[in-house]
């Protein structure tokens, strides 16, 4: 990203004032780093009230990763190694409903089956270069769900990982080792599309995928 560069090139107030920016049009991910950056002092004078109050949310401890939800924004923020669910219970399941976006921090290594199964007013997700499998049915029945980034590259999409996502028109990701059975079924997805998304060359490799 933008901020990332300057942060390389040794331009700390320039990234700090574009983060600031970027946090001030809505864009969560900002928000997210800005509050990092205020944790660490890394840029600027450690402020952990200025942290507190950019993410706005009281942090809870799961099996192997952290999370809590902004009220304000319906977002759901997540650190962790693994993210599961922790037995049969989901962490934020009193949330599913209300839950608009979910912002996964860099570190996060995979997404347990069923593990946002159901959020149905979830309408975007990035999910980070560092998680390598996202779990069976992990977004099943997402039906607002519209855009699905995916900045690293994945060994594994389990079985119905998006299915049922009505809405879900645009899937960005760099390469998929092994997609599992109706991966996208019941999506807005065509096989063009997806032939182009996961790097197919023959449409029939596509069927198990949407059917």
């Amino acid at each position: 990203t933008l901020a990332t560069k300057m942060e390389q090139e040794g331009k700390e107030s320039e990234c700090v004032r574009y983060l600031w920016m970027a946090s001030d049009m809505g864009e969560m991910e900002a928000t997210a780093r800005l509050a990092e950056v205020y944790k660490q002092g890394k840029m600027v004078d450690k402020d952990r009230k200025e942290s507190k109050r950019l993410f706005g949310i009281v942090y809870q401890q799961a099996e192997g990763f952290k999370w809590g939800m902004n009220q304000e924004t319906k977002t759901l923020f997540i650190q962790g190694g693994n993210i599961g669910v922790g037995g049969n219970v989901i962490p934020w399941e009193d949330y599913k409903s209300s839950i608009k976006s979910i912002f996964i921090f860099e570190g996060a290594e995979e997404i347990g089956d069923r593990a946002f199964s159901g959020c149905t007013l979830l309408e975007d997700v990035i999910i980070p270069i560092s998680v390598r499998k996202v779990g069976a049915s992990a977004f099943e029945g997402c039906c607002n769900l519209e855009t699905v980034v995916i900045k690293g590259d994945l060994e594994v999409l389990g079985e119905r990982a998006f299915y049922g996502c009505a809405k879900l028109t645009t899937v960005k990701l760099n390469k998929t080792v092994e997609v599992g059975k109706d991966a996208f079924s019941g999506t807005s997805l065509d096989r063009r599309t997806l032939l182009r998304v996961l790097n197919l060359d023959d449409a029939e490799e596509v069927s198990d995928l949407v059917e």
